[in-house]
């Protein structure tokens, strides 16, 4: 079914032009209209829930009440900071460089986060990571490149793959944004690595045999690689087709914001080489997805902004906190994932913002 004086086209059908007036169809209304609420609450309720954040005997951010300070906090800070353009906390830019230049040496966390997650707060804030920081990855050579990425288990655990391949992406990304030239044999062969093992039936690098696994783990691994540097592989239509299935399969019914990530990022990555390859189906997907992040904004988890896992999850979060609680964590994923479902619905000036650090589009 089409509406009345609509052309539509290709199979499935998408409409392209109303024969009244000529133009092509507004973006959908309800994917406008989700986009719009959730953008004003973020511009209402951001400032709050960083302020409530600061743990004033500490001096430092917490994800939640109740847990320790960590330096991913202080890092989603300054992301969510960012969407609504202030600097959070009782710090001045300054105060938020030094200390996150001194982050990566606590060993309190993985420092792989370090990489990824100090990396981009910093970059937000106009500074690089020092390069004692992801040397460590940005050095390997060739060799060395090769046999970290064959030693990984890219059946059974493909996520975890792909979030190794993140950090090595990352950390050869401030290698390039610092001149280093060390981390160019190793980006080089990470990519000639990439080319070779991706699956061309799904699209995805790891098994079939776990859709999550595989579609998570691509995920991270595309983040940190060919979506920061602008590469595009082609593929897409295999993409949308494996992505789609993950859908049809349940992966939204009870998802965690990784899930929910996971999912529309790929679908928007795949976009240009899909060629609006089962375009309605796809901004289907974005409708709902907008439609999960407001729910978990606004749900009934109690306190402000959106938990990590509104409808609960095996999964744990770095913090410690209860991941179906509203935490920095979780209401800066949902914020950046609905950017890409909005922009897949054709609708990002509605949200009012964009994310420019770990979750950038560009």
């Amino acid at each position: 079914d089409v509406p009345p004086y609509a052309v539509a086209v290709g199979n499935p059908a998408r409409v392209v032009r109303d024969r009244r007036t000529g133009r092509a169809p507004e973006p959908a209304t309800r994917a406008r209209a989700l986009a719009e609420v959730l953008g004003a609450t973020a511009a209402r309720d951001v400032p709050v829930l960083l302020d409530r954040a600061w743990d004033a005997t500490a001096e430092a951010f917490v994800d939640a009440a109740g847990v320790a300070p960590t330096v991913r906090a202080h890092c989603d800070a300054i992301e969510l900071g960012d969407l609504v353009g202030l600097v959070p906390g009782r710090l001045t830019a300054q105060e938020h460089r030094e200390r996150l230049r001194r982050a990566h040496r606590d060993g309190r966390e993985p420092d792989d986060y370090h990489v990824l997650c100090v990396g981009h707060a910093l970059d937000l804030l106009g500074d690089r990571l020092p390069r004692e920081a992801y040397a460590r990855w940005s050095s390997l050579t060739p060799t060395e490149v090769v046999a970290r990425l064959d030693s990984l288990d890219w059946v059974e655990h493909a996520w975890h793959a792909g979030a190794v391949v993140d950090t090595l992406g990352t950390a050869l990304t401030w290698a390039l944004a610092s001149d280093d030239p060390e981390g160019e044999a190793a980006r080089e062969t990470l990519l000639g690595w990439l080319l070779t093992h991706r699956d061309p039936g799904t699209g995805l690098w790891g098994s079939p045999r776990d859709p999550r696994e595989s579609v998570n783990g691509t995920y991270r691994l595309v983040r940190g690689t060919v979506a920061s540097w602008g590469i595009q592989l082609g593929g897409g239509d295999a993409v949308v087709d494996t992505v789609l299935r993950h859908v049809r399969a349940g992966a939204l019914d009870a998802a965690t914001a990784c899930d929910a990530l996971d999912v529309v990022h790929l679908l928007w990555w795949a976009r240009p080489s899909a060629r609006g390859y089962r375009e309605a189906e796809v901004a289907d997907v974005a409708e709902l997805v907008l439609g999960l992040a407001v729910a978990a904004w606004t749900g009934d988890a109690g306190g402000l902004g959106a938990p990590f896992a509104p409808r609960g999850t095996e999964m744990t979060v770095i913090s410690g906190a209860d991941p179906t609680r509203p935490s920095l964590q979780g209401s800066e994923m949902w914020l950046a994932l609905a950017w890409y479902a909005a922009d897949l619905a054709g609708c990002t000036d509605a949200l009012g913002y964009t994310p420019r650090g770990i979750h950038r589009p560009d």
